[in-house]
């Protein structure tokens, strides 16, 4: 065999290891592959949305509620101890200073026990991901079949490996408030999940709509 009848081989065969998956698939399989993809780039969208505004949420209660008013009572039990000596008795300011020191305890304890600075983190890299993942799925379902680098199946199971692990290691989600529909969750075209107004109060309590 000739120079050039190498080369040709040796071309074919790279494009074989790089195109062969893709070049196996009928169109039927990857119209399919790419609705499911778009389904799964949906819920990405709206799931990055979703963290995003949690994330801001968490993060105006922590320190609205919590760090800036710890803050002032941090500075007024400081003055209370030291500037008003010459003004109040001594007893009245230690049970000045005891009772901030309890409510300033009390909230530090609560800020504690809701872990609202963990959630805070989580959502914002829940946000990052699934607003990272969405890029990638939409780069590749813009692309021609003839110029994507693996085939629409080994991308969809990269891809859905990668949003299983989402889903895993986020915050749970409230259903009842997400504000969107899953796709993947749509039962004969239809939301499994009841609405709002179709619910009793018991109803909406059992849910976990609080």
């Amino acid at each position: 065999m000739d120079l050039e009848g190498n080369r040709e081989l040796a071309l074919e065969i790279y494009e074989t290891s790089i195109h062969g998956d893709i070049e196996k698939e009928n169109g039927d399989s990857i119209v399919a592959t790419e609705k499911l993809l778009r389904e799964i780039r949906s819920n990405c969208v709206y799931l990055s949305i979703y963290h995003n505004r949690r994330y801001h949420f968490y993060k105006n209660i922590l320190f609205t509620i919590f760090r800036v008013p710890l803050i002032i009572l941090g500075g007024f039990n400081s003055f209370t101890a030291v500037g008003l000596q010459n003004y109040i008795e001594q007893r009245t300011i230690s049970l000045i200073n005891a009772m901030l020191s309890l409510f300033s305890a009390i909230v530090t304890s609560i800020e504690l026990l809701l872990n609202l600075q963990k959630r805070m983190e989580n959502e914002l890299d829940s946000y990052k991901k699934y607003y990272k993942l969405s890029i990638e799925i939409y780069t590749y379902i813009e692309l021609e079949p003839q110029n994507r680098d693996k085939s629409a199946r080994v991308f969809l199971k990269e891809i859905h490996k990668e949003y299983d692990a989402l889903i895993t290691a986020g915050n749970a989600i409230n259903v009842y408030r997400r504000g969107f529909d899953d796709q993947l969750e749509l039962l004969n075209n239809k939301s499994a999940i009841p609405e709002h107004k179709n619910l009793t109060c018991i109803g909406y309590l059992t849910n976990g709509c609080i």
